[in-house]
């Protein structure tokens, strides 16, 4: 999942700089959070799963 939001962040980059148009370069803006915040849940998950190991 990082892999992808790297590759996402480089296209919108790329994107920016080729001036693409708003709707273009919000549609990846908004499909790059998406990946960001599945990836930060994901993380948490993680997170409170060892914590919960350690507690037990």
């Amino acid at each position: 999942m990082k892999d992808n939001i790297e590759r996402l962040r480089e296209d919108l980059y790329r994107a920016a700089e080729r001036g693409e148009n708003y709707a273009s370069l919000l549609a990846k803006s908004q499909k790059l959070d998406h990946y960001i915040v599945a990836y930060l849940r994901k993380q948490l998950e993680i997170k409170g799963e060892r914590n919960d190991q350690e507690d037990s």
